[in-house]
């Protein structure tokens, strides 16, 4: 016999499953965008593990919220200079990575995040806001067509 919609272990079945909810969204105003990026050097063997050591925040208007280089507690075995722009001097009397995480995450929350391949950002910070929360320029189809990129 099949199972039709009155059956009691279906009707079951099917209250039992999660439904996503929107989150609340903030309002799309000024005070609520932020742009974010960070730098990274290499860490780990041969450098090619990435970690944090800059991280600059903007609101809207383009004002610093927080600004700073970030010591990692891995050795540094690549600065990456050249794309970073950081150099060793930089990072000797910078937070630790674990002081200067609740401080990004407090900007961030609620907030929409502005910036180019973020993913690699919020990697590297271990945050993970809602993709609805999320405008990555690099994702931007608009902005690819005015660059004349294909």
């Amino acid at each position: 016999m099949a199972a039709s919609i009155t059956d009691p272990h279906e009707a079951a079945k099917t209250s039992k499953r999660k439904v996503k909810k929107r989150p609340e969204l903030p309002p799309r105003i000024s005070c609520n965008v932020v742009a974010v990026d960070c730098e990274m050097v290499g860490c780990g063997t041969k450098g090619r593990v990435s970690v944090v050591a800059r991280c600059s925040i903007v609101d809207y208007h383009g004002n610093i919220i927080y600004d700073s280089y970030i010591r990692p507690l891995l050795p540094i075995k690549d600065y990456r200079t050249q794309w970073s722009g950081i150099k060793p001097h930089h990072l000797l009397n910078a937070p630790t990575y674990a002081e200067a995480r609740p401080l990004i995450k407090k900007h961030l929350a609620g907030k929409y995040v502005v910036g180019h391949d973020l993913k690699n950002d919020f990697q590297v910070l271990k945050v993970r806001p809602h993709p609805l929360l999320v405008m990555d320029t690099s994702q931007c189809i608009a902005l690819r067509f005015l660059a004349g990129i294909p």
